[in-house]
Protein backbone atom coordinates (compact mmCIF):
# COMPACT_ATOMS: atom_id res chain seq x y z
CA UNK A 1 0.00 0.00 0.00
CA UNK A 2 2.70 2.28 1.14
CA UNK A 3 4.24 1.40 -2.53
CA UNK A 4 0.82 2.41 -4.06
CA UNK A 5 0.62 5.94 -2.28
CA UNK A 6 4.60 7.16 -3.20
CA UNK A 7 3.70 5.93 -6.86
CA UNK A 8 0.85 8.21 -6.77
CA UNK A 9 2.05 10.88 -5.36
CA UNK A 10 5.10 10.84 -7.52
CA UNK A 11 2.79 10.46 -10.56
CA UNK A 12 0.94 13.57 -10.04
CA UNK A 13 4.34 15.79 -8.56
CA UNK A 14 5.65 14.18 -12.25
CA UNK A 15 2.74 15.72 -14.09
CA UNK A 16 2.54 18.73 -12.23
CA UNK A 17 6.01 19.90 -13.17
CA UNK A 18 6.10 18.24 -16.45
CA UNK A 19 3.54 20.91 -17.11
CA UNK A 20 5.45 23.56 -15.76
CA UNK A 21 8.50 22.91 -18.10
CA UNK A 22 7.11 20.76 -21.41
CA UNK A 23 4.86 22.36 -24.05
CA UNK A 24 1.19 20.86 -23.44
CA UNK A 25 0.71 19.48 -26.82
CA UNK A 26 3.67 17.07 -25.95
CA UNK A 27 2.18 16.08 -22.65
CA UNK A 28 -1.15 15.84 -24.02
CA UNK A 29 0.22 13.37 -26.81
CA UNK A 30 2.38 11.57 -24.18
CA UNK A 31 -0.61 11.20 -21.89
CA UNK A 32 -2.60 9.44 -24.95
CA UNK A 33 0.27 7.24 -25.51
CA UNK A 34 0.49 6.09 -22.02
CA UNK A 35 -3.24 4.23 -22.78
CA UNK A 36 -0.54 1.64 -24.19
CA UNK A 37 0.62 0.86 -20.51
CA UNK A 38 -3.02 1.16 -19.13
CA UNK A 39 -4.16 -1.76 -21.71
CA UNK A 40 -1.34 -3.78 -21.06
CA UNK A 41 -1.75 -3.90 -17.54
CA UNK A 42 -6.01 -4.48 -18.03
CA UNK A 43 -4.91 -7.36 -20.49
CA UNK A 44 -2.62 -8.75 -17.96
CA UNK A 45 -4.76 -8.60 -15.01
CA UNK A 46 -7.62 -10.57 -17.13
CA UNK A 47 -4.96 -13.12 -18.79
CA UNK A 48 -4.34 -13.84 -15.12
CA UNK A 49 -7.51 -14.23 -13.50
CA UNK A 50 -8.16 -17.84 -15.42
CA UNK A 51 -4.31 -18.67 -14.24
CA UNK A 52 -5.00 -18.07 -10.71
CA UNK A 53 -9.03 -19.83 -10.49
CA UNK A 54 -6.42 -23.38 -11.89
CA UNK A 55 -4.92 -22.84 -8.92
CA UNK A 56 -7.64 -24.64 -7.14
CA UNK A 57 -7.10 -27.63 -9.37
CA UNK A 58 -3.30 -28.81 -8.35
CA UNK A 59 -3.39 -32.47 -7.44
CA UNK A 60 -1.63 -33.46 -4.30
CA UNK A 61 -2.23 -31.33 -2.00
CA UNK A 62 -3.77 -32.01 1.69
CA UNK A 63 -7.25 -30.75 2.47
CA UNK A 64 -5.76 -28.24 4.95
CA UNK A 65 -3.62 -26.82 1.51
CA UNK A 66 -6.00 -26.58 -0.22
CA UNK A 67 -8.31 -24.90 2.36
CA UNK A 68 -5.46 -22.34 2.54
CA UNK A 69 -5.19 -21.95 -0.96
CA UNK A 70 -8.84 -21.12 -1.37
CA UNK A 71 -8.76 -18.39 0.51
CA UNK A 72 -5.51 -17.29 -0.80
CA UNK A 73 -6.98 -17.27 -4.32
CA UNK A 74 -10.71 -15.68 -3.09
CA UNK A 75 -8.63 -12.10 -1.87
CA UNK A 76 -5.75 -12.75 -5.32
CA UNK A 77 -9.02 -12.50 -7.00
CA UNK A 78 -10.99 -9.61 -5.23
CA UNK A 79 -7.42 -7.67 -5.24
CA UNK A 80 -6.98 -7.80 -9.37
CA UNK A 81 -10.80 -7.04 -9.68
CA UNK A 82 -10.16 -3.91 -7.88
CA UNK A 83 -6.70 -3.38 -9.29
CA UNK A 84 -8.71 -3.73 -13.16
CA UNK A 85 -10.95 -0.82 -12.10
CA UNK A 86 -8.92 1.03 -10.36
CA UNK A 87 -7.01 0.72 -14.02
CA UNK A 88 -9.95 2.04 -15.66
CA UNK A 89 -10.61 4.74 -12.99
CA UNK A 90 -6.81 5.95 -13.78
CA UNK A 91 -6.81 5.45 -17.38
CA UNK A 92 -9.96 8.14 -17.79
CA UNK A 93 -7.70 10.38 -15.49
CA UNK A 94 -4.89 9.93 -17.98
CA UNK A 95 -6.84 10.76 -21.14
CA UNK A 96 -8.67 13.68 -19.20
CA UNK A 97 -5.89 16.47 -20.91
CA UNK A 98 -6.19 15.00 -24.21
CA UNK A 99 -10.11 15.31 -23.84
CA UNK A 100 -9.84 18.58 -23.15
CA UNK A 101 -7.45 19.53 -24.97
CA UNK A 102 -10.07 18.40 -28.09
CA UNK A 103 -12.49 20.40 -26.70
CA UNK A 104 -10.39 23.72 -26.34
CA UNK A 105 -10.56 24.10 -22.71
CA UNK A 106 -7.74 25.42 -20.66
CA UNK A 107 -5.31 22.60 -18.96
CA UNK A 108 -4.49 23.47 -15.34
CA UNK A 109 -1.62 22.22 -14.13
CA UNK A 110 -3.90 19.66 -11.58
CA UNK A 111 -5.18 17.85 -14.80
CA UNK A 112 -1.24 17.00 -15.76
CA UNK A 113 -1.08 15.49 -11.87
CA UNK A 114 -4.21 13.17 -12.16
CA UNK A 115 -2.86 12.50 -15.40
CA UNK A 116 0.38 10.89 -13.43
CA UNK A 117 -1.48 9.67 -10.74
CA UNK A 118 -3.10 7.65 -12.93
CA UNK A 119 0.06 6.74 -14.53
CA UNK A 120 1.53 5.98 -10.99
CA UNK A 121 -1.38 3.36 -10.57
CA UNK A 122 -0.82 1.61 -13.89
CA UNK A 123 2.96 1.37 -12.95
CA UNK A 124 1.89 -0.51 -9.56
CA UNK A 125 -0.87 -2.33 -11.34
CA UNK A 126 2.22 -3.37 -13.79
CA UNK A 127 3.94 -4.71 -10.81
CA UNK A 128 1.08 -6.23 -9.03
CA UNK A 129 1.04 -8.64 -12.51
CA UNK A 130 4.68 -9.46 -12.45
CA UNK A 131 4.88 -10.34 -8.69
CA UNK A 132 1.64 -12.34 -8.83
CA UNK A 133 2.84 -13.76 -12.44
CA UNK A 134 6.27 -15.32 -10.76
CA UNK A 135 4.18 -16.71 -7.09
CA UNK A 136 2.22 -18.73 -9.83
CA UNK A 137 4.81 -19.68 -11.57
CA UNK A 138 6.63 -20.76 -8.15
CA UNK A 139 3.57 -22.66 -6.49
CA UNK A 140 3.67 -24.66 -10.06
CA UNK A 141 6.95 -25.08 -9.56
CA UNK A 142 6.23 -26.15 -5.75
CA UNK A 143 3.42 -28.82 -7.14
CA UNK A 144 5.62 -30.22 -9.32
CA UNK A 145 8.23 -30.92 -7.32
CA UNK A 146 6.01 -32.88 -4.76
CA UNK A 147 4.42 -34.70 -7.71
CA UNK A 148 8.17 -35.87 -8.50
CA UNK A 149 8.71 -36.70 -5.26
CA UNK A 150 5.89 -38.36 -4.71
CA UNK A 151 6.45 -40.72 -7.82
CA UNK A 152 9.74 -41.40 -6.59
CA UNK A 153 8.30 -42.76 -3.27
CA UNK A 154 6.35 -44.66 -5.24
CA UNK A 155 8.64 -46.28 -7.41
CA UNK A 156 11.33 -47.02 -4.33
CA UNK A 157 8.38 -49.05 -2.63
CA UNK A 158 7.63 -50.64 -5.92
CA UNK A 159 11.14 -52.36 -5.82
CA UNK A 160 10.29 -52.78 -2.06
CA UNK A 161 7.27 -55.03 -2.88
CA UNK A 162 7.82 -58.50 -3.67
CA UNK A 163 6.47 -60.34 -6.64
CA UNK A 164 2.94 -60.98 -5.01
CA UNK A 165 2.54 -57.47 -4.23
CA UNK A 166 3.47 -57.12 -0.62
CA UNK A 167 5.81 -55.85 1.32
CA UNK A 168 8.40 -58.61 2.56
CA UNK A 169 7.95 -58.60 6.30
CA UNK A 170 11.12 -61.16 6.39
CA UNK A 171 14.19 -60.09 5.54
CA UNK A 172 17.24 -62.70 4.99
CA UNK A 173 19.57 -59.60 5.65
CA UNK A 174 18.64 -59.35 8.87
CA UNK A 175 18.63 -63.23 10.04
CA UNK A 176 19.44 -63.24 13.28
CA UNK A 177 19.34 -59.45 14.47
CA UNK A 178 16.82 -59.58 17.19
CA UNK A 179 17.75 -63.35 18.20
CA UNK A 180 19.29 -63.07 22.09
CA UNK A 181 23.04 -63.35 22.10
CA UNK A 182 24.76 -66.36 23.58
CA UNK A 183 26.53 -65.30 26.30
CA UNK A 184 29.57 -67.83 25.74
CA UNK A 185 30.27 -66.00 22.56
CA UNK A 186 30.45 -62.29 24.15
CA UNK A 187 31.64 -63.10 27.36
CA UNK A 188 34.34 -65.87 28.56
CA UNK A 189 33.13 -68.28 30.78
CA UNK A 190 29.51 -66.61 31.00
CA UNK A 191 30.18 -64.54 33.28
CA UNK A 192 28.74 -61.16 33.13
CA UNK A 193 31.12 -58.49 33.73
CA UNK A 194 28.37 -56.58 35.60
Amino acid sequence: MLILLILLFAGAAAGREAHAFLPEPLLVAACKWSGSIFGVVWAGMLWLLPKIEDLTDSSGLSYEQHRKLESIIRSRIAKIKILVFGNISAALLAFTPEALSLAKQPLPSWVFSLAGAGMGFALFGFGRFLAWREEIRAFRSQIKEQERLHAAREKALTALKGKDGEIPTVDSRLDGFRNEPSTSKKFPNGEHPA
